[in-house]
């Protein structure tokens, strides 16, 4: 059996994860609402199939699947974005050695 985690140990890691989701909430606003959106569907899918309620809880479902699209779209167009920024900063520093003679060393 696995000693317990100390609560300084968990307590830590949640204030960190909390400041990186922060970070990309910044960066990647659409993703966290899609996330959200994808938990609540979710719930009140699983709750409406609790309470028997089954085409409410398909509908429910059904918006979930959207909401997850949604996100990973989000995602991917976020990595995708990022990606070309960097091609093209890498590009452009390209560019730049081959005007300077070919950087350090070059010649």
């Amino acid at each position: 059996m696995h000693p317990p985690v100390p609560i300084t140990n968990i307590i830590i890691f949640l204030l960190l994860f909390t400041v990186r989701a922060a970070k990309q909430s910044k960066d990647q606003p659409l993703v966290p609402i899609g996330a959200t959106a994808t938990l609540m569907f979710l719930v009140s899918g699983l709750k409406s199939f609790r309470d028997g309620k089954p085409a409410r809880s398909q509908t429910m479902m059904r918006g979930r699947v959207a909401a997850q699209g949604f996100t990973v779209i989000a995602m991917t167009a976020y990595a995708v974005s990022r990606g070309a920024g960097v091609v093209t900063a890498n590009l452009e520093k390209r560019r730049q050695e081959s005007e300077g003679g070919g950087g350090v060393g070059g010649g």
